[in-house]
């Protein structure tokens, strides 16, 4: 099974570059989630479209979410809350922590 990854402050210096570093050194990328604010949305699927650019083009299994780190849950709609519940057990928030997260410490994973 491949690595998912969910990473916050997209598309911002920090995580932009850890990112890069990641596609890097991960080959067994399966999906990276990248959490970003609503007016920020734009901006970061160009920025996707420059890091796959970098791989001569490579599709990179991106998936931009849009919440906001303040907001209990993240902000995530009913429907990217059931998507990650389905989806994930596990997954880690970055730049700053790396958090584990699962259904039985975040209620809000377990509809």
């Amino acid at each position: 099974m491949g690595h998912i990854h969910f990473f916050t402050g997209f598309p911002g210096f920090i995580s932009n570059q850890l990112i890069r570093e990641l596609v890097r050194r991960d080959e067994r990328i399966n999906k990276i989630y990248l959490l970003v604010l609503p007016q920020q949305r734009a901006k970061a699927e160009k920025e996707t479209k420059r890091i796959e650019d970098e791989w001569d083009g490579m599709k990179i299994a991106f998936e931009i979410v849009t919440g906001d780190i303040t907001k209990e849950h993240l902000g995530f709609s009913l429907e990217v809350s059931m998507n990650f519940s389905n989806k994930s057990r596990n997954f880690s928030i970055l730049p700053r922590y790396t958090i584990w997260l699962s259904r039985k410490n975040w209620p809000g994973l377990s509809m």
